[in-house]
């Protein structure tokens, strides 16, 4: 149980979907915190999420409410909704749950299903233990206003050349900025395209090999493969400690090249690897001229603040996470289970 539960909310102008609650509630399974998802609308990895449940059956809840734009089966469906409504409601109020997270919020908002006063109660009701986070297009001031953290999440697609090879049509994500939800992101994605059967690999490159609560949760999982290869914070360029930072990098570096050409993997994630690049651990225009040359059968993520600008120009979309409110502007803490 947390000992103190925020209200987190990710909004967006985009209709790209945004994986980082779900990452966030791997990272919560691993330190035993109970979770639900409430989701108002499909996307790619949508059958992943009954084999997450099967995976952790005591930790990892979801239902997927259905919202009809037909007038006749609205009418028929508004019992059912009510009682989901109410299911919602009461996950959140009266703390069964650490965290609850609800997807595409605004989906049922512009439908008519779900008020701001409705969204508003709900924050204001909250239990006192229980982490709530709200998710969705252009969330509503008062859920903005609620919350303790606020990111928004923008997003740039890089044209495509004309003339792309074969080897050129991958697809890659460079997840940046200074909000979070970079290392959520990439975790929530490759969580679920893993529970639908696809290999995926994490590769850390700063975090050093301290048991976070998803390194533990990935444990269970029989598709999901992290290595940990980092030495932890790094302290600025031209460091006492930057010797050690780079031949670490060059080692997960080195493990990436490996793993990739074997084949083994449709998701890889190249975690913190934009700080390696930032910080001269590793050369962006290496990282650039990997990316070009990806295999069209690999998706790569790329996490981190301060992405190279080769490696920008070298994604097919960018992922900028902004920050808006951050609770370690009120001074609290990192929380097991939230942050690590």
């Amino acid at each position: 149980m947390l000992k103190i539960g925020l209200i987190q909310a990710y909004t967006t102008s985009s209709e790209k979907f945004n994986f980082s609650p779900i990452g966030l509630c791997l990272r919560a399974i691993g330190r035993e915190l109970r979770t639900v998802i409430f989701r108002f609308s499909g996307h790619e990895l949508d059958q992943a999420y009954d084999q997450a449940s099967k995976y952790f059956p005591d930790l990892f809840h979801h239902e997927f409410i259905h919202l009809s734009l037909n007038q006749q089966e609205k009418k028929h469906q508004a019992r059912n909704l009510e009682n989901k409504l109410f299911e919602l409601r009461k996950a959140v109020t009266q703390g069964a749950y650490d965290l609850a997270v609800l997807l595409d919020i605004d989906i049922a908002s512009k439908q008519g299903f779900i008020t701001e006063e409705y969204l508003a109660e709900i924050c204001a009701e909250k239990a006192p233990h229980t982490e709530l986070v709200i998710s969705g297009k252009d969330l509503p001031p008062s859920v903005v206003s609620a919350a303790d953290l606020v990111t928004n999440m923008a997003i740039e697609k890089i044209p495509v050349p004309a003339n792309n090879t074969p080897y050129g049509a991958a697809e890659v994500e460079v997840i940046t900025g200074n909000g979070k939800g970079k290392t959520t992101y990439a975790l929530g994605k490759a969580f679920l395209a893993s529970c639908t059967g696809l290999p995926c690999l994490m590769v850390q490159f700063i975090k050093s090999p301290m048991r976070y609560g998803e390194i533990i949760a990935s444990d269970r999982l029989p598709n999901f493969f992290v290595k940990t290869m980092g030495k932890g914070f790094i302290f600025g360029k031209g460091s006492d400690e930057e010797k050690k930072h780079r031949k670490a990098a060059k080692l997960a570096w080195e493990q990436f090249a490996r793993e990739l050409a074997s084949g083994r993997y449709r998701y890889i994630i190249l975690d913190e690897i934009n700080i390696a690049t930032y910080y001269d651990l590793l050369q962006g225009s290496d990282v650039a001229r990997t990316i070009r040359q990806l295999p069209p059968n690999v998706k790569l993520i790329l996490t981190g603040r301060n992405a190279h600008p080769d490696v920008v120009k070298a994604a097919t979309t960018v992922i900028e996470m902004q920050e808006i409110k951050h609770p370690f502007q009120k001074g609290i803490k990192a929380r097991k289970g939230i942050e690590f």
